[in-house]
């Protein structure tokens, strides 16, 4: 039992990292989060505690529906999602029109959705309609999109394009949401799989 302590004593930086970053979904106010996901993770710290975590066991703790989306030798680009929250924000006509005019299916079909963004992972650079599956006000997608002059917003989380008021709330709902995850993930540290709420 000793050893398995010492060799799980260090394991948390990555499990803390997984957890901040998908709060926002767990907690229901984000559609899905975007992230790499290594192989494995070899962390050490400074009294030469050493532990190794693999892909398969960080996806399990963060248990959150995922897909992979795209595939490189040493790391996997990951969409985390509540199904629920994300049918319902890309069932959005507003959405639905900006995907459909990048190939997406005119009704909304969230396995169908997420097999297309899948393929346009592979087919272009970026696809940077993926700021709607991720809770990115629609106008700063279009935006973005269109190259339009965005706004500067001081600890922006991506590019603000228009009145900013709307984009700025939801950056903020995001961080408390991520605040409040790293207050937990610090007051229960043995945190094996993450809650969902």
């Amino acid at each position: 039992m000793e050893e398995k302590q010492k060799y799980d004593c260090c394991c948390g930086d990555p499990k803390r990292f997984f957890f901040l970053k998908t709060a926002a979904v767990r907690f229901g106010v984000k559609p899905a989060e975007l992230l790499r996901v290594r192989r494995h993770y070899k962390v050490c710290n400074s009294g030469g505690c050493c532990c190794c975590l693999k892909k398969a066991e960080i996806l399990k703790t963060i248990s959150l529906d995922n897909v992979e989306l795209y595939s490189e030798a040493d790391s996997s680009l990951f969409l985390f999602f509540r199904p629920e929250r994300l049918a319902a924000v890309l069932s959005v006509p507003e959405h639905r029109e900006l995907l459909f005019r990048h190939g997406y299916p005119a009704a909304h079909d969230l396995d169908a959705d997420i097999e297309h963004l899948s393929r346009r992972f592979l087919s272009v650079e970026f696809p940077h309609e993926v700021g709607i599956f991720v809770g990115y006000p629609i106008k700063d997608v279009r935006g973005f999109i269109e190259n339009q002059e965005p706004v500067f917003v001081h600890r922006g989380r991506w590019r603000v394009y228009g009145d900013p008021s709307e984009s700025v709330r939801c950056m903020n709902i995001y961080r408390r949401a991520e605040l409040h995850a790293a207050a937990v993930f610090d007051k229960y540290s043995g945190l094996q799989v993450f809650p969902s709420v």
